[in-house]
């Protein structure tokens, strides 16, 4: 029976070892190649227990000198966020995969990862894509620049419309309105920009403040 190490660094998220042990020993008796050093495939049988377990960012299979049981090695991958959507709560990695529910996997000093409520009839499956990794790499970009302007995000969700994400900025009652497609630094930007008029002439949006055509701004 191989032996499974798990190099789980801080802020990767991971199983129970018990659960990749098994898995793993039903991939290693699939195939006869499997029983033979000489016959082994590591690099197809890497590939198939990341497949098993899309939490995983590598496996790599060590032949030992003496005997026939390897040591397989797994180092899990980074989420960086929580996709919440009709069928549960899904890690989701930069890629843009889903890894797997929330709640399957142990988190390694994971810290607070943002939560994004998915509106958009998203129905996440572990191992593919819940995102394109264009939209990913948004959201995520998004999030660190208000984050460095001291924006509170209280939501973020994805609206039913495409190429679209909404935030609510904590202390307001409207939702800003982003394009998915546009610079992420264009966005925050106008967004700052219209707080602070909005605060010199003392009004404020009650509905939507939406920044999602290029220098333009429309509110209600």
């Amino acid at each position: 029976e191989a032996k499974v190490p798990i190099i789980s660094l801080p802020g990767r998220v991971h199983r129970e070892e018990a659960s990749y042990q098994s898995g793993i020993r039903r991939l290693w008796a699939q195939s006869l190649l499997n029983q033979s050093k000489r016959t082994i495939q590591p690099d197809r049988l890497s590939k198939d227990i990341e497949t098993m377990f899309p939490e995983v960012a590598s496996a790599q299979i060590e032949l030992p000198l003496l005997g026939r049981v390897p040591n397989v090695v797994l180092t899990p991958s980074i989420p960086v966020l929580v996709l919440v959507s009709q069928k549960g709560a899904f890690y989701v990695a930069s890629s843009g995969k889903t890894m797997a529910r929330s709640d399957a996997l142990t988190g390694n000093q994971l810290g607070i990862l943002p939560t994004v409520r998915d509106d958009s009839s998203i129905l996440p499956e572990p191992g593919k894509s819940a995102l394109p990794i264009q939209q990913i790499q948004t959201i995520v970009s998004l999030i660190k620049l208000c984050q460095a302007a001291h924006l509170d995000i209280e939501t973020i969700s994805l609206p039913p419309l495409p190429n679209e994400v909404d935030l609510t900025v904590k202390g307001t009652t409207y939702q800003v309105k982003i394009s998915l497609d546009q610079d992420p630094g264009q966005g925050i930007g106008a967004l700052l920009a219209l707080r602070d008029k909005f605060t010199a002439d003392g009004t404020q949006p009650n509905s939507y403040l939406d920044l999602r055509v290029p220098d333009k701004a429309f509110y209600k």
